[in-house]
């Protein structure tokens, strides 16, 4: 995961200790070599900690099938997408796409199925689109690809390469 939940409670942590172990020597004549238990086992439930929120911000942000980005993500990040556009006198283009007779695949074959055919697309449009381009699950078997600074050729290059595949 990107996420720095870790390392910042780690950061956080690490520097309280040391800023209370200061503390306790100057003030307190605390003896500087004494092994800081109560500090590792803090630095220690900080880093827990952390890593527990790395985790839900990635599921926030996150489907978690198609570990693509989700409707909330998409919904946050958009006027902030739009308005960037706009200053910058630009395009913004965005492609919904569905999957036909998902329904017939999950009604036919199973949901473990339609599951594994959700993955292979989300693998297919992660796999042809650049960083700058947003992918997200849109809904069940809906994906939107959010393309900002654009061009018109750019958009055939676009769905070819995703048709292609």
């Amino acid at each position: 995961m990107k996420y720095t939940g870790r390392i910042t409670l780690a950061a956080i942590g690490l520097a309280a200790i040391i800023l209370i172990r200061i503390l306790g020597v100057l003030y307190y004549s605390y003896p500087i070599y004494h092994f800081p238990t109560v500090g590792l086992i803090i630095f220690v439930i900080l880093v827990w900690l952390g890593g527990k929120y790395d985790k839900v911000k990635f599921y926030s942000e996150k489907d978690a099938l198609t570990k693509m980005y989700n409707r909330r993500f998409v919904i946050k990040i958009f006027p902030k997408l739009q308005a960037l556009v706009d200053r910058r006198n630009e395009e913004l283009c965005l492609f919904l796409m569905d999957v036909d007779n998902f329904k017939l695949i999950n009604d036919t074959h199973g949901h473990r199925i339609g599951d594994h055919v959700l993955q292979y697309i989300s693998n297919i449009l992660l796999k042809n689109t650049r960083k700058n381009e947003v992918v997200a699950r849109w809904a069940g078997d809906e994906f939107l690809i959010i393309v900002p600074f654009v061009d018109e050729k750019s958009k055939e290059k676009i769905i070819a390469r995703i048709q292609n595949e």
